[in-house]
């Protein structure tokens, strides 16, 4: 984001959990979320793949979160 507020490079990405915190922020700054799909795994592994990769290169990324409870979960989602 530049100093005058502008938010075309910035693209902004919502945990899975939550989805509602990061779409009041996202209302607020009069922005969009970029779809990701989502799965679990009954392994415990996850996956997150951001459907359209064009629409993030070369842009600042953020993704919006909360850590609630399991902790290690909402972690290990970030970090991925």
């Amino acid at each position: 984001m530049t100093k005058d507020g502008d938010l075309s490079e910035l693209v902004l990405i919502s945990s899975s959990r939550n989805t509602s915190f990061a779409r009041s922020i996202t209302e607020y700054l009069n922005h969009q979320l970029i779809e990701v799909e989502q799965r679990d795994f009954n392994d415990a592994d996850i996956l997150r793949r951001i459907e359209d990769h064009e629409s993030v290169r070369g842009k600042r990324v953020v993704l919006i979160s909360t850590h609630e409870p399991p902790i290690p979960e909402r972690m290990y989602e970030a970090n991925i």
